[in-house]
């Protein structure tokens, strides 16, 4: 009796052992899903599988229901071999934002919004498509907003109303459903609606923050870029080359296009470490999963992306450009070709697009051995 006690203790000090590494290692970053060593075995999974004996891998400890990642499954062998243990510990995604909500506006900028190329900015859902602290100017380009139109849509409906569907190019010669021109600036053209407002001086403070400041302005967390990585980020992407110097723990890649996989995002909260400058036409994240992207420098943007990005240096546009989502920028000019960017704080039809998307953290009282 004693030696059986004995075996069984060893298992799940082994099995407790193998839940906590993992917990360590997927909380640094949600590449890391298993864990495999002698004795010990763990992984991150939508279900438990049913086991009979000592499993062949770390990935035979998931069930196949479910259909999101979170619970961490583990099991622990005893020295002499003759016991298993199993526990388990259930996983809950945080909210990267205050109470996982979209940003106010479309486009916001703490400095100037020099608009290069084509621009048009949508909001079906309130009058407001343009904040900026500094001036507003279409640097030889032009500049369309387009806001609900309230003779056909008197109020917001998104559950019937395909806010998305904006027709290819849209401006105020191609207006989609339910919108209406309201700011057309360009092509000989100087009509500025009361949708924008720019030269706020509050909103100017913004572009002179330290990062860590004007990441917690933009969140309203009041957490700094480290604990943003720890806590939220669930990617992280490496473009400086010193991310492990920086935050302590190595990155879940260093290209950003490691970010979808199979056109499903690997993580909802996405941290780039460096300037970004996408060159494809990838498609980012998609209507029902949008990505909340953080980048510690300039972004550039290029090809189809859902959800929102704040740039703590500069934000500018690409080619073809169509942001399903909000912006939030120190700076925001330079762009060329043509840019979209739709208002879309509804995509679970809740107003929290973002809630529970940050990485998944351990449900204090889930812890159960089996």
């Amino acid at each position: 009796m004693l030696r059986n006690q004995k075996a069984q203790q060893q298992a799940f000090a082994n099995a407790m052992s193998a839940l906590e590494t993992l917990k360590a290692n997927y909380a640094n970053s949600m590449a890391n899903t298993t864990f495999d060593a002698a004795k010990m075995k763990a992984a991150v999974c939508p279900s438990v599988a049913a086991i009979t004996g000592w499993p062949t891998s770390a990935t035979a400890l998931c069930g196949s229901s479910g259909s999101a990642a979170d619970i961490i499954v583990a099991v622990g062998l005893s020295d002499d071999e003759t016991a298993i243990e199993r526990v388990t510990e259930r996983l809950l995604g945080t909210n990267p934002t205050q109470g996982g909500r979209q940003f106010p506006t479309p486009l916001l900028t703490g400095g100037a919004a020099n608009i290069g190329g084509s621009a048009t900015v949508l909001n079906y859902f309130n009058d407001f498509t343009i904040w900026a602290g500094g001036n507003l100017s279409a640097q030889n380009a032009t500049i369309n907003t387009l806001i609900r139109n309230t003779a056909t849509d008197p109020n917001p409906t998104p559950q019937t109303r395909d806010y998305r569907a904006t027709n290819v190019g849209p401006n105020c010669n191609n207006v989609p459903a339910g919108y209406t021109c309201s700011t057309n600036m360009g092509n000989n053209n100087s009509i500025i609606g009361l949708d924008i407002i720019d030269n706020d001086p509050t909103l100017l403070s913004l572009s002179g923050l330290t990062s860590d400041d004007f990441l917690q302005a933009s969140l309203g967390t009041g957490m700094s870029r480290q604990a943003f990585v720890n806590y939220y980020a669930g990617w992280t992407v490496d473009l400086r080359g010193n991310f492990e110097t920086t935050y302590g723990h190595p990155p879940s890649s260093t290209s950003f296009d490691s970010v979808m996989n199979n056109g499903t995002p690997r993580a909802r909260v996405v941290y780039v470490h460096g300037d970004l400058d996408i060159s494809g036409n990838t498609t980012y994240g998609s209507a029902s999963a949008p990505i909340l992207l953080v980048v510690d420098g300039n972004a550039k943007i290029k090809g189809a992306f859902y959800g929102s990005i704040i740039a703590m240096g500069n934000f500018s546009t690409t080619g073809n450009t169509t942001i399903y989502g909000a912006v939030f920028a120190k700076n925001a000019g330079g762009g060329t070709g043509n840019a979209t960017i739709v208002y879309d704080p509804y995509p679970n039809l809740n107003y929290q697009p973002f809630a529970g998307a940050g990485k998944p953290q351990a449900i204090p009282g889930s812890w159960k051995d089996w």
